[in-house]
Order: structure tokens, then C-alpha cells, then sequence
């Protein structure tokens, strides 16, 4: 499960499912991913290290479907858990 808390996904926010949550946050900047959300087949990337060296473990929607999928849950269901899987 993740909580939907944001416009993006924060992988540290999985619940439940500790091998995903390791492998999201272990993606490399800019690294693709496919993920089950709440049902959805999902696209996903991870977002580029700040321009200070941080690294950024949040993932950003890749394409309208899955952009207009989290917007949508983001909107209607925040704060809510939703499934979520490697697709």
C-alpha cells in the first residue's frame, strides 16, 4: 500500500511491501519504472538529484494516463492508502 499524499510518489511511503519500497528508492536519477496503482498499469520516473547534489527519491508520472490517474486520486482520495505493485 502507499499513501496518497502528493503530486508525485514517494516511494518511502509504501506500507507493507519493504522489497518494493527498497527497489523504488534505489532507482537511479531519471530511472523508469512500471507500477500497478490502484489497479492501473502506471509509468513512472524518477525524479533528477537537485542542481545542490541532493538526491530525490520522489517519481513523477512519465505519460497523461498515468498523470491524470494520480491527479485524480491525489484530488479525490489524499491522504488515503491505495495498492500498489511492480507491474
Amino acid at each position: 500500500m502507499i499513501e496518497v499524499r502528493d503530486v508525485v510518489l514517494w516511494p518511502q511511503h509504501v506500507r507493507g511491501a519493504p522489497a518494493l519500497r527498497e527497489r523504488l528508492l534505489g532507482l537511479g536519477p531519471e530511472a523508469v519504472v512500471r507500477l500497478r496503482v490502484d489497479g492501473w498499469i502506471t509509468t513512472w520516473s524518477r525524479m533528477k538529484d537537485g542542481k545542490d547534489g541532493r538526491p530525490a527519491s520522489g517519481l513523477r508520472p512519465c505519460d497523461e494516463k498515468t498523470r491524470t490517474m494520480w491527479r485524480e486520486l491525489y484530488g479525490k482520495r489524499r491522504g488515503e492508502l491505495v495498492s500498489i505493485e511492480e507491474a
